[in-house]
């Protein structure tokens, strides 16, 4: 079977297919890595419904490595994007907002302690989830106390009450 100008043989097996439409070996299910030139299983490339051939580019380790790099690289343009996306509001609105409240949380007053593998953890953004509107800053257990309880304050004053009453009987 000739494919033409564009006909490839796998490093592999030693099919032929033409590279310019499919860009994998169909046979033995491998494909190019375009960072390291390595040929590697289709198992190890992500799928992408956006590529003619259904997988991506990179291979999934050096696709790692690239966003790694890259968050290293410049945090705050992943830390833009999240906050115009998820709450529609600027990185200058979040650090004016973070200075109104002194840089610790509107419920409790403490200082984000919560870490992740960058060591750094900033208040949670506190919104609405009727309105969308941005209420405040949060740490990372204010904001999940007020999750736990979906945001219904007479929940938090049940629970206000339960725990005076506890602390009675003791």
């Amino acid at each position: 079977m000739s494919v033409g100008k564009h006909a490839k043989y796998c490093d592999i097996c030693g099919t032929e297919y033409s590279f310019r439409t499919v860009k994998l070996c169909p046979v033995c299910k491998t494909k190019k890595c375009a960072s390291c030139n390595k040929i590697k299983l289709l198992k190890n490339f992500y799928q992408d419904a956006n590529i003619t051939n259904g997988f991506a580019a990179y291979c999934t380790s050096c696709d790692k490595e690239k966003k790694k790099n890259s968050y290293i690289k410049d945090k705050s343009i992943h830390r833009r994007r999240n906050l115009k996306r998820t709450y529609n509001i600027t990185l200058d609105e979040y650090d004016r907002l973070f200075e109104v409240q002194n840089g610790v949380c509107a419920i409790c007053g403490k200082k984000e302690t919560r870490r992740n593998k960058y060591n750094v953890w900033h208040l949670a953004v506190d919104h609405s989830h009727e309105s969308g509107k941005v209420r405040g800053l949060l740490c990372g257990n204010c904001n999940s106390m007020l999750g736990f309880v979906k945001d219904k304050p007479d929940l938090l004053l049940k629970a206000y009450f339960y725990l005076n009453k506890i602390g009675r009987i003791k």
